[in-house]
């Protein structure tokens, strides 16, 4: 299933499963060529050992587009099981997204490829990372939607700060979380296995595909955000999806607001401001600045500035340029409400997991 948004679809990337009081003993010795690396102390003591195997590899054995990883800590005996992108780990690509069936198809997938290094129970291990994330097929570009998100937020805010590269992403983090936007198609465009993938199955809206990803970076953060421990068998129940589905609206609502201004003033108080302005600052970009502010801030209405223009006696053919240019600018934020709409619905319409 790629880029689609039916309510059987269900979204997770990367995922740590933790499982703690794991001894040594746990572990197997492989004398297939799979070997563990392993990390010593300087007295020569076992620190960790761990095996990374990377997924999709190319024939070349130059590409691939994931991870799957086993580390064990001696020191505190625990291991983790991390996937960087459980979509390509089950369908070969990160562009698809999950069904219901695939999030059946998860538990038995870690426990074939976690069996040859350690006897565990896969069942067993508690979530520490869990990327909650949905891929959308976007009526525009994903770089305008991107290039709105950051034009709406602050550099830093709510205690994270703000990453924005050009047209491609948009990002708030702090040590916990991750929140933010990126265009799916231009981070994978030079990695040969999703290129491959995306031609020969013909895609539909590759072009268009904007990701929406919170990264739960942290057992803690996990837990607060459903209020208990989360193992495998939670990934199929209704509390688990609604919870992540709640998590995308309110941090989506939480960074990202387009909301008109409140604050009405009388015409006026905006005839005194506009002649004020003129006497002071001569320079035309000063002027054309106080207006659109005020016309996005829904302060002042376009009939409003043309009767304050009427008042103060400006000319028609000054004012029909003044008036020209204005509605430029409205609609201009009238696109952009559109687009922010359509976002907002797809993340409220979406149940997702």
């Amino acid at each position: 299933m790629w880029l689609t948004q039916s309510k059987d679809v269900h979204m997770l990337d990367t995922i740590r499963l933790t499982f703690q009081n794991t001894t040594p003993d746990a572990l197997k010795q492989r004398n297939d060529g799979e070997l563990w690396t392993l990390q010593t102390l300087e007295d020569g003591s076992l620190q960790k050992q761990y095996v990374i195997q990377r997924l999709n590899v190319t024939d070349d054995g130059k590409a691939y587009n994931g991870t799957f990883a086993i580390s064990y800590d001696y020191r505190q005996n625990f291991m983790n099981v991390g996937v960087s992108s459980l979509p390509a780990m089950l369908h070969g690509t990160s562009f698809a997204v999950l069904t219901s069936d695939d999030m059946k198809r998860i538990a038995p997938e870690l426990q074939a490829r976690i069996t040859p290094y350690v006897d565990i129970d896969i069942n067993n291990g508690v979530f520490t990372r869990l990327d909650n994330s949905t891929l959308f097929d976007m009526n525009e570009a994903p770089s305008r939607y991107i290039g709105l998100l950051d034009e709406l937020t602050r550099n830093s805010q709510h205690r994270m700060k703000k990453t924005y590269y050009q047209g491609e992403s948009v990002q708030f983090r702090n040590k916990q979380r991750c929140i933010g936007f990126y265009d799916k198609y231009a981070k994978n465009r030079h990695n040969a296995v999703e290129m491959r993938f995306l031609q020969t199955h013909d895609v539909d809206g590759k072009q268009n595909a904007l990701r929406y990803e919170i990264q739960n970076k942290h057992g803690k953060t996990v837990r607060q955000l459903f209020g208990k421990d989360i193992h495998l068998d939670d990934l199929t129940t209704d509390f688990f999806i609604q919870r992540l589905h709640r998590q995308r609206i309110n941090m989506f609502n939480k960074h990202f607001q387009l909301a008109a201004g409140d604050i009405r003033t009388k015409l006026e108080d905006w005839y005194k401001t506009y002649t004020f302005m003129q006497t002071k600052y001569q320079r035309f970009s000063m002027d054309k600045a106080l207006w659109y502010i005020a016309l996005e801030k829904d302060f002042v209405s376009l009939d409003m500035i043309e009767k304050i223009m009427l008042v103060s006696g400006a000319s028609r053919q000054s004012i029909h340029k003044r008036m020209k240019q204005l509605r430029e600018l409205v609609a201009h934020d009238v696109e952009k409400s559109t687009l922010f709409h359509e976002l907002k619905e797809k993340i409220e319409d979406t149940i997702a997991a």
